[in-house]
Formats: structure tokens, C-alpha cells, sequence
């Protein structure tokens, strides 16, 4: 689970495991109301939010086999939040977060990892909000969300060589 705030999109997981059935069971999560969406949306919707303060939305749809696993991981936090002396702070912070974590310290190891595994990340930073997402094959999907979530839990942002 990415504990942190921000938003975590997906469908299922490896196998077919529903990504919610572990969610339900940490301590101090909540699930909040239903999603509101046309009739003809064939997909489950569920909204929970987290002890830390995190509110997740799961997204499953078994109409859709073979999906790959899309994840997003919104920051409400962007270039307005600046200070005026170091513009493009927020855009720089954005392409750090990806240099490496404490878990994975190696530089580029979610890149190279989605490589080989038929996934694509990017990040976007906007006025309010930086948003990091990525999608990769289902049976990659463990491993690119714990490499991912180790990004918001313990980043490195190491200094350049």
C-alpha cells in the first residue's frame, strides 16, 4: 500500500488478487462513500482512507483481462507553492523522486525495471498538484508498486555526482 498522500489508481493486481481485499484489513482504514458513475460503466469503485491521512481509490474491472496495472500518486503541491527565489523547485523535486530510495537505491531502478517488464512511468507538475504515474504488466505489478511507493516513503534525493 502507498502510505502517503496522494491518490493510488489501479486495477487488479497479479492473478486476479483484488488489491482492496488487503487494504480493508490495515489498521485504522476507512471506507468512505460509493462513486458515483454512469450505468454503463462496468467497473468496481472503491474509496478508502488511510490512518496516515491518505485517501486511496481503487478502480477494478474484470471486463478487462490482460489490462496492465495502472498506478497514480497525486501531491497536492506544486509550482504556486515556489519560493519566488528558486523557481522550478517543484518541477526539479518532481524529476528527483526518481533517482532512488532507501529501499532501491540504485539510480534509474524503476526505469530499468519497467523496461523489462513492459511498463512506462512519467510525472507531471502543475500550478497546484505534481502527479507520478505509470502502468506495467500485471505480473510486474508487486514489485513496480513497492519500488514506487518507496519513492514518497523514503526517497534519496542524493546531491549529483
Amino acid at each position: 500500500i502507498i502510505a502517503v498522500s496522494g491518490y493510488l489508481i489501479h486495477h487488479y493486481g497479479p492473478n486476479g488478487r483484488k488489491i482492496d481485499d488487503g487494504l480493508a484489513r490495515v489498521a485504522g482504514t476507512t471506507e468512505l462513500g460509493a462513486v458515483v458513475k454512469p450505468a454503463s460503466d462496468t467497473a468496481t469503485y472503491k474509496v478508502y482512507k488511510l490512518a496516515n491521512g491518505l485517501t486511496v481509490l481503487l478502480i477494478s474491472d474484470n471486463s478487462k483481462s490482460g489490462q496492465p496495472l495502472v498506478a497514480s500518486m497525486n501531491v497536492a503541491a506544486g509550482s504556486s507553492m515556489e519560493p519566488s527565489e528558486i523557481p522550478g523547485l517543484a518541477h526539479f523535486l518532481e524529476h528527483m523522486l526518481f533517482l532512488g530510495s532507501k529501499k532501491y537505491p540504485e539510480e534509474n531502478s524503476f526505469e530499468n525495471y519497467l523496461g523489462v517488464s513492459g511498463g512506462s512511468s512519467n510525472a507531471e507538475t502543475s500550478e497546484y498538484n505534481t502527479n507520478f504515474y505509470f502502468q506495467v504488466n500485471q505480473n510486474a505489478a508487486d514489485k513496480a508498486l513497492d519500488i514506487f511507493s518507496q519513492f514518497f516513503i523514503s526517497p534519496t534525493l542524493r546531491a549529483a555526482r
